[in-house]
């Protein structure tokens, strides 16, 4: 049955049902009354769930009112409100035992990336032969509101392994400012090294070309086929100064090159817990998830509030004037370090004996004992 047919049949016995789960709720609930539209609308679309199903293989109205009877409508009813008690308990659950969206640091989280979003998407076309840095950009920042609004759901594990990816993103942008339009030049090259091993190009004599240069490139590395894939995606690395290809330390990869380059070696241990739960090791299923959205929250504050660093060298070389930047640089990310720092000596001293080890220098850094740590005790 196409849903968007309502019989006058229809409308009757699915506002019959709908208010019945309505009053159902409110008088064992909410004392009688529901005034929050939102939840009405909710038991509402449960109902339009139910009805629809039950009438699904009715040819007629008078089959409809065979299924449809008045106790059906009311078991019906009775269900829809225990299983929407359900998923409103889940949200409470997980509103009270995650990253309250409302807090000072959540906030403080929320503004910042959304006003950044909201400047730089003007300058996106997400063309990266025209615009690649703000297509990077706003791509980080959207990843950045993807991984609090994780945190805000008590979804810390996903959290944490989606602050993988922007980290990813990250040591690039970051890369990529410091070497300027030299080697954004060469990062485009590679994006479309990829795109025609990918073949989204169809072949032609320009796609044969690329081929041809991309294998040269390779040569002139002493690379052979089996490293074509490593060389698309990180052999851009070898325009990078950071980037020291006659130190046998610094190979084609995330870790001992890109994360390497970029100096963002101190992430080392919590990128690779990441990587383990991204692929669903026993550290996805049995991690300890206050840990890791403790983690989140430090990680994500500090990326944010570098890309903005990076961000401000950006449009400074180019010469870029905005007010509403200048805003954020000067109130949110004022008010973003404060509430940040708050959380980050409140971690350090939550987990001081859990998961640091204190260095020659006498700072603290993760442990590499950290990852069985993450496992319960049950294991």
């Amino acid at each position: 049955m196409n849903e968007s047919k309502y019989s006058k049949q229809d409308v009757t016995l699915l506002r019959e049902l709908t208010i019945l789960a309505i009053n159902l709720y409110s008088s064992k609930y909410n004392n009688g009354a529901i005034s929050n539209l939102y939840v009405q609308s909710e038991l509402a679309n449960f109902s339009r769930i139910y009805y629809f199903y039950f009438i699904k293989d009715c040819k007629t109205e008078e089959e409809k009112l065979k299924v449809m009877t008045q106790q059906f409508l009311e078991n019906c009813a009775k269900s829809i409100v225990e299983h929407y008690q359900i998923i409103a308990s889940y949200r409470h659950k997980a509103s009270s035992s995650s990253m309250n969206q409302f807090s000072e640091l959540s906030f403080a989280l929320e503004t910042t990336i959304t006003m950044m979003i909201n400047v730089i998407e003007p300058l996106s076309t997400k063309n990266p032969s025209q615009t690649l840095m703000p297509d990077l950009f706003l791509k980080l920042f959207m990843q950045a509101i993807g991984v609090l609004k994780m945190l805000n759901y008590d979804l810390s594990t996903e959290a944490y392994s989606t602050w993988r990816t922007l980290h990813e993103a990250e040591c690039v942008v970051k890369l990529l400012v410091e070497g300027g339009s030299e080697l954004q030049t060469t990062y485009k090259k590679h994006i479309l090294y990829s795109n025609v091993y990918r073949r989204i190009y169809q072949e032609n004599d320009n796609t044969k070309k690329v081929f041809a240069d991309l294998k040269a490139e390779m040569a002139e590395h002493g690379l052979k086929s089996k490293d074509m894939k490593k060389f698309i995606e990180y052999g851009w690395l070898y325009s990078c100064k950071t980037f020291d290809s006659s130190n046998p330390l610094y190979k084609l990869n995330f870790r001992d090159g890109l994360q390497k380059a970029a100096g963002l070696e101190e992430y080392n241990t919590s990128y690779e817990v990441a990587s383990e739960i991204t692929h669903s090791s026993p550290i996805f299923f049995y991690s300890n998830a206050s840990l890791l959205g403790d983690i989140s929250i430090v990680n994500l504050s500090d990326t944010i509030i570098r890309s903005i660093n990076y961000f401000d060298t950006y449009v400074t070389n180019l010469g870029i004037a905005n007010n509403d930047f200048n805003l954020i640089k000067s109130v949110y990310v004022h008010n973003l370090i404060k509430h940040s720092q708050i959380k980050e000596e409140s971690f350090y001293t939550k987990y001081k004996d859990f998961i640091f080890e204190e260095t020659e220098e006498g700072d603290l850094t993760i442990s590499d004992e950290i990852k069985p740590i993450l496992n319960t005790d049950h294991i």
